[in-house]
C-alpha cells in the first residue's frame, strides 16, 4: 500500500476496509450536496477589492483553514490566482446585512453588485479568477 501523495490508485479505492473494493463495485452511490458558483474574472473587481479580498481571505493553518481574519466583510478563501468568495445563497434577507458587511470592509460597489447577482441567479460561491470568465455590460479594471 503506498503512502502519501503518490499513493496508488488502488489506496483511494479502499472504502470499506477491503483493499480494492471501491463503493460503485459494491452497488452503493454516494450522495451528496453540490453546489453552484459563477466563474468571473479578477478584472471585474478593483484593484483596493483585491486586496481587501486578500486580507478577508482565511487562508490560516493549511489544514485546517482555521485562523485568519474575522472582522467585517465577505468570507473568502483566497489562492494564487484569486478567490472564492461564500455569498448567502439560499437566504436573500441575509443579503442586506452581507452587503454592508462587505461595504463596511471598502469593497467597492461593483463587487456588491457581482455579490448581489450571483445570488439572485442561485449560486452558493462567486469564484474570482484571473482566468474566469468574461461579464457583458460590467466595467473591466486594468491593475
Amino acid at each position: 500500500m503506498g503512502k502519501g501523495p503518490d499513493r496508488g490508485l488502488e489506496d483511494a479505492n479502499m472504502v470499506d476496509g477491503t483493499e480494492g473494493t471501491t463503493m460503485s463495485e459494491q452497488g452503493k452511490k454516494l450522495k451528496f450536496e453540490t453546489y453552484r458558483y459563477a466563474d468571473i474574472s479578477t478584472g471585474y473587481v478593483t484593484e483596493k477589492d483585491s486586496e481587501i479580498l486578500t486580507a478577508c481571505g482565511v487562508r490560516g493553518d493549511p489544514v485546517t483553514g482555521m485562523g485568519g481574519y474575522r472582522g467585517p466583510g465577505p468570507i473568502v478563501y483566497d489562492y494564487l490566482e484569486g478567490f472564492f468568495v461564500w455569498v448567502p445563497q439560499g437566504n436573500p434577507e441575509a443579503l442586506p446585512e452581507y452587503l454592508k458587511g462587505c461595504k463596511e470592509a471598502g469593497l467597492s460597489d461593483q463587487f456588491c453588485r457581482l455579490v448581489s447577482e450571483v445570488l439572485e441567479q442561485g449560486c452558493t460561491f462567486l469564484n474570482l479568477d484571473r482566468d474566469g470568465g468574461e461579464v457583458d455590460g460590467l466595467e473591466k479594471f486594468d491593475w
